[in-house]
């Protein structure tokens, strides 16, 4: 048995990108050869999923250590400690740190690196777009980046653009591999019957136009934008409602926003959903107004259920799968966005599942593949990096 621990940053305490893509990979991978555990920085962020009985043997341990933000040289001491400590007690053969923090990453690497584990991944999920501009910002990047690169020995990204918070000179070399946030596509495809059965259930009417978006409710996700360019949208064609699905501790700025719009009635903040997918069916038009993104594996969900898609140019163009997804400039106004989208949308065909699961599939996005293949090079780490213990 090959023992896995993934360790993760606490985000905004909800469950997120990184959380979805350990469940996507974790359910096609071989769990009668490996095993994961999760250790969080904070608290638990897969409470929404980890009853799942692909977790029946794994282990979820919270430090409770790390803030959402303003944490204090004293975190970040206790951090090291706390990571070194369960190290010790715990043996596995791989440690993946999953973050978009360059700090995060190196205050985990420094741990790492006074333990005994041979394979150590550093595995980011975030552009540094937006914290690197001040001189003390650039300098502690410089030395974040000098203990990863010390630290860890092989370094994963969702895009080559979340990789940068490597370096660029590591991303030109074998130690670098993007690892794609792969989906199930074959459970986002289009389902007329599933479509009618969750417009039924939540009294949606079959003409009117749902706008959806999936995500965390964060400041960086820019869904202020989001909710003006729904408001500029409905001014325009008023049988239309916004759907948000996520939680986070923007949520109470973003009611108080849509209060001010005078648009409560049409926009429903649903909270954290585990089958996303089934949501996807009712939907007409996705949004993604991030102003930036290690990738987006809700977009991408998106196009797999034949969504027109509309991410902002914070979201990586490696998010682009297929003909549905189209890049929109955030510096563009909410009603250029919105009159764009009321142009474009209907022009896009929800039924060629074939198209679009193949499109997908040949950019390397099917977990089913994702999976196998990242079996394949843990195994082939733990030969290269522990090559005592894999004689005779």
């Amino acid at each position: 048995m090959i023992r896995v621990l993934h360790i993760i940053s606490p985000g905004n305490g909800k469950f997120g990108g990184i959380e979805k893509y350990l469940y996507e990979q974790y359910k096609f991978f071989d769990r009668k050869q490996f095993l994961f555990d999760f250790l969080f920085c904070r608290s638990n962020t897969m409470k929404l999923i980890h009853n799942d009985e692909i977790f029946e043997n794994s282990g979820f341990y919270e430090l409770n250590i790390l803030n959402q933000e303003d944490n204090k040289i004293i975190n970040w001491i206790k951090l090291t400690k706390s990571v070194k400590g369960f190290l010790r007690k715990n043996q596995y053969d791989i440690v993946e740190v999953h973050s978009g923090s360059p700090l995060i990453l190196a205050i985990c690497g420094l741990a790492l690196k006074m333990s005994k584990i041979k394979v150590k991944i550093a595995h980011s999920h975030a552009l540094l777009s937006g914290r690197t501009g001040k001189i003390y910002e650039k300098l502690l990047l410089a030395g974040c980046r000098s203990i990863i690169r010390s630290s860890f020995n092989i370094f994963f990204a969702c895009s080559y653009e979340a990789g940068e918070v490597f370096g660029k000179r590591l991303i030109d070399t074998n130690r670098f591999i993007k690892m794609n946030n792969a989906i199930d596509i074959e459970k986002y495809f289009f389902n007329s019957e599933k479509r009618t059965c969750m417009r039924r259930k939540y009294n949606i009417s079959e003409n009117t136009i749902v706008l959806g978006h999936v995500a965390r409710l964060t400041e960086e996700k820019n869904q202020k934008f989001l909710i003006d360019v729904f408001c500029e949208f409905h001014k325009i064609c008023e049988n239309s409602i916004l759907w948000i699905i996520g939680d986070g501790n923007y949520r109470e700025e973003l009611v108080r926003h849509i209060k001010k719009l005078d648009i409560s009635s049409s926009v429903v903040l649903a909270g954290e959903k585990k089958e996303v997918s089934d949501f996807l069916q009712m939907m007409d038009i996705f949004l993604v107004t991030s102003l930036y993104e290690g990738l987006c594996i809700s977009a991408i969900e998106a196009q797999a259920a034949g969504i027109p898609t509309y991410i902002s140019s914070g979201v990586p163009k490696e998010c682009i799968l297929t003909e549905c997804c189209v890049q929109l400039s955030s510096d563009s106004s909410p009603a250029k966005w919105a009159q764009f989208i009321l142009e474009d949308w209907s022009k896009h065909d929800k039924d060629n599942s074939d198209g679009f699961k193949k499109n997908i599939r040949r950019k390397g996005y099917d977990v089913r593949q994702s999976a196998k293949k990242l079996e394949k090079l843990y195994m082939n780490l733990i030969i290269k990096l522990n090559p005592r213990e894999n004689k005779g």
